[in-house]
């Protein structure tokens, strides 16, 4: 249902708020790339399986709270935390089939992450 869609959902978006440290260092990084991919997926999975019924939980502000999150992790210490990070949004912005709803600044994302302009 999507009750149940929101409920995993919002524990993927707690997932990128975990910065949890032992003597390892920042355990938590292993939380939030497993997030980060999480929710790529489970975007991509709700707008492939449910394109009727996919804008209700893909809403404007899920895509914009998404891509912030993701934008971050960007900004994050570890190499792997923002390699991560990269991927996922690239995997988002470039997804065709479905294509995800509400991506703000789409085209200056993949501007910055192409490093060249996509509009012509």
């Amino acid at each position: 249902s999507s009750t149940q869609v929101r409920h995993v959902v919002t524990a993927h978006f707690r997932g990128l708020e975990d910065y949890n440290m032992d003597r390892r260092g920042d355990v938590g990084s292993m939380s939030r790339i497993v997030a980060m991919q999480g929710l790529v997926s489970l975007a991509i999975a709700i707008a492939k399986v449910a394109p009727d019924c996919a804008e209700p939980i893909l809403s404007e502000e899920m895509c914009t709270k998404l891509v912030g999150g993701l934008l971050k992790q960007l900004a994050e210490k570890l190499d792997a935390v923002r390699a991560e990070a990269g991927n996922c949004l690239w995997k988002l912005l470039t997804s065709m089939e479905p294509e995800i709803p509400f991506i703000p600044e789409k085209a200056h994302l993949m501007e910055i992450l192409v490093g060249k302009t996509t509009t012509g």
